[in-house]
């Protein structure tokens, strides 16, 4: 009678240990995708910033009167170097936090992963959704499907790389003619 008791016992706690990695696994599905939105927000959010201070920029420019560098004052001169180099750190920075939040997206997917060895095996005929992500992660991509995989490193080389070169252009010609 005991040993039915400590069966049923130890039934209750699979079934318990079961619906706890269960909500966890809803829990670490949820959050990954939030994670993503969150990465998705921040590209728009760095590729407005970056645009609005170059509006900004252009429309000041491109009408009269034009500021002459060569007879700016020093305050001036460099107010328009910070509004210049500005969108350079954006895109710097919001590569680190990309990064950032695409490493935390690998380690939650990485226990999503473990709560379904559990579930399902090593080999599921019908693999888990963080089982079949890596599978597909695995896959050879093309250029589109590469340009738009996190973290998004080539979307922000690329806003990187265009601010930089707009950002010492500019520095070049004060320079030059101040």
């Amino acid at each position: 009678m005991s040993t039915a008791l400590c069966m049923q016992g130890e039934s209750r706690m699979s079934d318990d240990a079961a619906e706890l990695r269960m909500e966890e696994y809803k829990s670490l599905r949820s959050e990954i995708l939030e994670r993503i939105r969150e990465t998705n927000t921040l590209i728009i959010s760095s590729a407005g910033g970056i645009g609005g201070i170059y509006a900004v920029i252009v429309s000041t420019f491109a009408k009269e009167p034009h500021l002459k560098f060569h007879s700016a004052s020093g305050l001036t001169i460099l107010s328009f170097l910070v509004m210049i180099w500005t969108p350079v750190v954006f895109a710097i920075l919001a590569n680190i936090k990309s990064r950032e939040t695409w490493n935390c997206v690998m380690e939650l997917a990485e226990q999503v992963r473990r709560i379904e060895r559990l579930r399902y095996g090593d080999r599921p005929h019908f693999p888990g959704w963080e089982h079949q992500s890596e599978i597909n992660r695995g896959k050879p991509k093309s250029f589109m499907d590469r340009l738009a995989q996190p973290p998004y490193t080539v979307v922000y080389l690329a806003m990187f790389v265009l601010t930089l070169l707009l950002a010492v252009v500019s520095t070049g010609y004060i320079a030059k003619v101040w």
